[in-house]
């Protein structure tokens, strides 16, 4: 008989991947308090393949899903059989989880899209005993209390919609970009940029953020209001020469455009007068079209004037 690849995890997957087999053995493993509230004659064997190869390179893995408490459920099962045991496997469990639950979202999109909860199972087969290292997410972190107390909750939301500007302004010079993000969209972009401007007075920014903020507030705002932006910045702050440079850079790029719509402008005088031509000597409309590029209406146009 030839040798197995990795015998330990082929042995342990085709045993896993028997659906009696993996019933008794999550019956064995669950918790309790989880096992009463599955449903196993609704146990499916679930592909895995997605996960990303490098985290499953010298293990096997099954997933199983499965209703518990009439939801969706699922049960990932790791075997690690290794000669000497991987401290961050938490770590690991959380990148393959990570990966199940995105697979499973883009799978079950909806107007009220949830994820199913992924109970972890690690079946060790190695060497060295007992397993050497915890398989709490937090004991991998310098420190493990601040750590849960992180994980346990939620990100924290900073929400700019229902934070007041009077409130904002208390912030020092991170108030520049909560302001500026909070207005962008929806307010006068003058009067914004007069917000801007008074919040920069008292305070100091480097000249490079300065000049990214009256870029960004300039392509953000309309054409018309540029020049406006622009002088507020040069008359009633200290970055007077990184307002006058983006003018300078606004006015070359306005020259720019217009050679280029004078361009565009040529060729398309150019392809009207190719189309005349052709109308007059008889040529099939849509071979004129085609040639020409122009639309329809256009040459329709140009047939009747002709």
């Amino acid at each position: 008989m030839s040798k197995l690849h990795n015998p330990h995890d082929s042995f342990s997957k085709l045993c896993l991947t028997n659906s009696a087999v993996a019933v008794d053995f999550l019956k064995a493993h669950l918790p309790e308090s989880i096992k009463q509230r599955c449903d196993f004659t609704s146990l499916r064997i679930e592909p895995t393949a997605y996960i990303e190869e490098d985290l499953r390179q010298h293990m096997a893995d099954i997933l199983y899903s499965l209703t518990i408490d009439k939801k969706p459920g699922l049960i990932y099962c790791l075997v690690e059989n290794q000669s000497k045991p991987e401290r961050l496997m938490p770590l690991r469990f959380w990148r393959y989880q990570a990966s199940i639950l995105k697979k499973y979202a883009e799978n079950n999109k909806s107007a009220k899209q949830k994820l199913p909860v992924i109970v972890p199972l690690l079946l060790y087969t190695g060497t060295q005993s007992p397993y050497p290292y915890s398989l709490d997410l937090a004991d991998c972190f310098y420190d493990p209390v601040l750590a849960r107390q992180v994980l346990s909750q939620p990100a924290r939301l900073i929400d700019l919609s229902v934070t007041s500007d009077d409130e904002i302004k208390t912030h020092g010079k991170a108030a520049l970009l909560e302001l500026v993000q909070k207005h962008i969209r929806g307010r006068d972009i003058i009067a914004l940029t007069r917000e801007v401007v008074a919040l920069l007075r008292p305070v100091y920014v480097s000249r490079d953020l300065a000049s990214n903020v009256i870029k960004y507030l300039v392509s953000e705002g309309e054409s018309q209001d540029a020049a406006g932006i622009i002088e507020l910045f040069k008359s009633e702050t200290e970055y007077r020469s990184e307002a006058m440079t983006i003018a300078e850079q606004i006015e070359q790029w306005g020259v720019v455009k217009g050679m280029q719509q004078g361009m565009q402008q040529g060729k398309l005088e150019e392809a009207r007068a190719i189309a005349k031509n052709l109308l007059a000597r008889g040529l099939d409309f849509d071979l004129i079209k085609d040639t020409t590029g122009l639309s329809a209406e256009e040459l329709n146009k140009l047939s009747t004037a002709h």
